[in-house]
């Protein structure tokens, strides 16, 4: 399987930056930064998890600061890293394998922040809270139709774990097999393998919570993320051909 180059990677992600449609979005905050984007994952045929959405701080890429959700990744993850240097801590996410050689990369559903007057809405604070509006649905159709799919069309993954309501979405939005993936939330789907059938082919798909912020903190809703995440690699423990 041929290498990504950076030339490819960039155009991917080049069209988000540009995109005039998220741009002009009111959802999104699109004017306070460009979030971090994700680094060339070279390799294809990793494993992919999928995030909601970059915060205003920039996100899981984003060098300069800390991010809750890397901290949390890497350690569900058990990956040596310096809580520090960001930029070592991503270098050491992109460079573990799993026992079974894999290797792991991670990509937003939604390419930007939400809006601030979206967050001061006391029954709007996120995705969740508005999953089923005709808004969130219009993000979700566009970034599978504009962003997402092609990032996913370039990684090649050999298994995805979609992470939140928001990913899982997406995912359903993204595969040929809509209908034999629940219409449920992630209460409801996780603990269950499923597949994501693309024109290319299938991938093996996983579901659990967001590994954020109340998640983390209640000892059930942890406790549910850390067995998810051991199915997930469990799954994909096996010798890899080629």
């Amino acid at each position: 399987m041929s290498q990504i180059t950076q030339g490819e990677w960039n155009q991917v992600e080049n069209n988000i930056d540009t995109c005039d449609r998220c741009k002009s979005e009111p959802l999104f905050d699109t004017k306070t930064i460009t979030p971090a984007r994700p680094w060339n994952p070279v390799h294809r045929g990793r494993l992919l998890f999928i995030s909601e959405n970059p915060p205003v701080t920039g996100g899981f890429w984003e060098t300069k600061c800390d991010d809750g959700l890397r901290q949390n990744i890497l350690q569900l993850l058990k990956i040596p890293h310096s809580c520090n240097d960001h930029h070592a801590a991503l270098e050491s996410f992109l460079s573990h394998r799993t026992s079974s050689g894999f290797q792991f990369f991670l990509v937003q559903t939604l390419k930007w922040p939400y809006a601030k007057n979206l967050k001061r809405e006391k029954k709007k604070k996120g995705y969740n809270q508005s999953r089923h509006s005709p808004g969130m649905r219009r993000l979700i159709e566009h970034t599978v139709s504009a962003h997402l799919g092609a990032e996913i069309g370039t990684i090649c993954p050999i298994g995805i774990l979609a992470m939140g309501n928001a990913a899982w979405d997406a995912c359903r939005e993204l595969s040929k097999n809509k209908s034999e993936l629940p219409n449920g939330g992630i209460e409801t789907v996780r603990g269950y393998p499923y597949t994501l059938q693309l024109a290319s082919g299938s991938i093996a798909l996983n579901v659990t919570h967001l590994p954020v912020g109340l998640n983390m903190n209640y000892p059930n809703r942890a406790s549910e993320i850390r067995q998810d995440i051991e199915d997930f690699l469990r799954r994909h423990d096996r010798p890899r051909i080629g």
